[in-house]
This record gives C-alpha cells, sequence and structure tokens, in this order.
C-alpha cells in the first residue's frame, strides 16, 4: 500500500511539474489605430471614427481610455499613411504629443509604435 502511494505521489508531482513548465497559450496582444468614415454620418456628427480593436474613439481622450483596456505588454500601431481627406481629424498635433502618448503608453506597459507617413 505504501509502494501505491509513493508512486501515486512521484506521478502526481511529475504531472504538475510538466503542466507548470509548458508555455502560455499565444495570444495576440498587437493592436493597430485605423481612421474609417462614418457611412451614415450628417453635417453636425463626425464623419470619421478611430478604431482600436471592436472599440471607437473621436480623439486623445478616448485613446488613453481605451489603453486602459489594453493588457501589459501589449503592442499598439499607429500607421495614418500618406493620403488624407481635408476632413479627416488628426491623432496627434505634432511630435511633442506623439512622445507624451509614448510614455503614456510606457507607464501602463504597452509599447506604442508610430509609424511616419512618408
Amino acid at each position: 500500500m505504501k509502494t501505491v502511494v509513493a508512486i501515486a505521489a512521484i506521478l502526481g508531482t511529475l504531472a504538475f511539474t510538466a503542466v507548470l513548465s509548458e508555455p502560455p497559450p499565444a495570444t495576440d496582444r498587437a493592436y493597430e489605430i485605423t481612421l474609417v468614415p462614418v457611412a451614415d454620418a450628417r453635417s453636425a456628427q463626425p464623419k470619421y471614427v478611430f478604431v482600436v480593436g471592436r472599440h471607437a474613439f473621436l480623439g486623445m481622450e478616448g485613446l488613453k481610455q481605451i489603453v486602459t483596456y489594453l493588457e501589459p505588454g501589449s503592442t499598439l500601431t499607429w500607421n495614418p499613411g500618406c493620403e488624407h481627406s481635408s476632413d479627416e481629424p488628426e491623432l496627434f498635433r505634432d511630435e511633442a504629443a506623439i512622445r507624451a502618448f509614448k510614455d503614456y503608453c510606457a507607464g501602463r506597459g504597452i509599447k506604442f509604435i508610430f509609424i511616419p507617413a512618408g
């Protein structure tokens, strides 16, 4: 009986060790900011919204709120492209705003990547 208990304990320890040594399942923590037109926008409504994942926002305050939903270790990329319509909103007004947002993200464990147009 002692032998059976000892074998069961050893097998249990080996199984537990094997579970702990497996890498965690891969999760996709890469997000991209996109700008999309609103199909039924009227003149008094926004004609575009920014989107990250399943969240839409209109400007920087909304984007900062979305960053709080992302897991530390996530990557957030903004590639505004080269061609823009005159009525498209700007997400960042200048390089200082980009740096400030990058610092904001870093403080929450998020890597922000800005790909400049050009």
